[in-house]
């Protein structure tokens, strides 16, 4: 029989370490750890797929790493971590999963046998449409995907958490419970950053130049050939006063394509890749910024493009995420994936028209405050202890 207790015990399983900062998994895995960790009635133990292998203490809870396997396609699956979760299996009450992969599959799977008292609250973080050029990379990525939907959901059947309806969409086949919660962003964070900006404006670029800037993994999914097309049509219009600013980690192979069509496209003193920078020339760039550019074909959130409202830049993207959500509350512009023509006007209709630039500040400034991330959290915990 299980001792009385007054907290309830949640082990989190995520594939990115604590210690990295940034975007993405890694600041939702982040900021899960530091609000559960202030939660008096949650005893926390944290597990990670990385690259060493330690358990380490940090006083109310505890974080441990695994290795996965050396293996093209099963890199995701960890044999010592899943041990691991089946013999603390039984000091938990909840397992909460940020991802999806081989190692959470059979990890649910295990568990709906074995300590089926035990309640599972899965956050996905799902991509579609990825591209392979090899014909049996892609088979095989396509099977590995259908098999961790099919028996993740289906037959283990978590509550899954999701950050837009285009999310909702795609699991709900697979699922006993979908909640449909936008992540959102830290706004005090977010405020914090806009008033140092604000503090800068006499030295505002001027209005005359179009400077885009985009915020993200120099990626296929993240920063395709698309991108370039567009950078290239504005080009042809307004001349050298275009501008793109590209922060983020940059994936060589994906990279060097990149660099091939921006010298075909005579688009050297055009694109700036700055790789990834500190928070103090980040701001910079959100200092010259007329207009905030999203390229992805698709994408879990993206939180850029709140952040880019919060610190009150324009924004064009393609609808991905949450993306039609906002276009219809008019907080954004849109256009479909691979569409250069939209994207460029919508672009000059934003940079020329200040009448608009100002409706949209004042449309995004109240409306995010429903998308502060304390909302998210919240969801979060309450399912957890429910």
């Amino acid at each position: 029989m299980r001792e009385c207790q007054n907290f309830i015990r949640v082990l989190l399983i995520t594939f990115v370490p604590l210690e990295l900062k940034g975007a993405g998994t890694s600041n939702l895995c982040n900021q899960l750890v530091s609000f559960l960790s202030e939660k008096p009635v949650i005893k926390l133990e944290v597990c990670a797929l990385a690259q060493t292998e330690k358990i380490s203490d940090f006083g109310s809870w505890h974080y441990a790493t695994f290795r996965g396997l050396p293996l093209k396609f099963l890199t995701d699956i960890s044999p010592s971590m899943i041990l691991y979760v089946l013999k603390r299996q039984r000091n938990c009450d909840r397992i909460l999963i940020i991802g999806t992969c081989w190692t959470t599959t059979v990890i649910a799977l295990l568990l709906r046998f074995i300590s089926p008292h035990i309640k599972i609250v899965q956050i996905p973080l799902i991509h579609k449409d990825f591209i392979f050029r090899d014909p049996f990379a892609k088979l095989l990525y396509e099977l590995k995907k259908w098999m961790i939907y099919l028996f993740n959901f289906k037959l283990v059947q978590p509550i899954l958490i999701v950050f837009s309806r285009e999310e909702g969409i795609m699991v709900k086949p697979f699922v006993r419970n979908v909640i449909i919660r936008p992540l959102g962003i830290d706004l005090k964070s977010i405020i914090r950053k806009a008033t140092l900006i604000k503090r800068e404006l006499t030295h505002q670029t001027p209005r005359e130049k179009l400077i885009l800037l985009h915020i993200g993994e120099i990626s296929r999914n993240k920063f395709p050939i698309f991108a370039l097309e567009v950078v290239r049509s504005l080009k042809e219009l307004v001349g050298d006063k275009v501008k793109l600013i590209a922060v983020g980690r940059i994936r060589e192979r994906h990279y060097k394509k990149l660099r091939e069509y921006i010298k075909r496209y005579n688009l050297e003193n055009v694109i700036t890749f700055t790789g990834l920078v500190p928070e103090d020339k980040l701001l910079k760039y959100w200092l010259d910024a007329n207009v905030y550019v999203l390229f992805s074909k698709s994408e879990s959130g993206p939180f850029t493009v709140l952040e880019a409202m919060a610190m009150g830049v324009p924004v064009v993207a393609t609808r991905t995420g949450i993306i039609p959500e906002l276009e219809e509350k008019g907080m954004l512009f849109a256009v479909r994936y691979g569409d250069v023509e939209g994207m460029v006007t919508k672009i000059l209709r934003l940079w020329k028209d200040e009448i608009l630039r100002n409706y949209m500040t004042r449309k995004t400034r109240s409306e995010l405050p429903k998308y502060d991330v304390k909302y998210f959290l919240e969801t979060v915990y309450q399912e957890l202890i429910s």
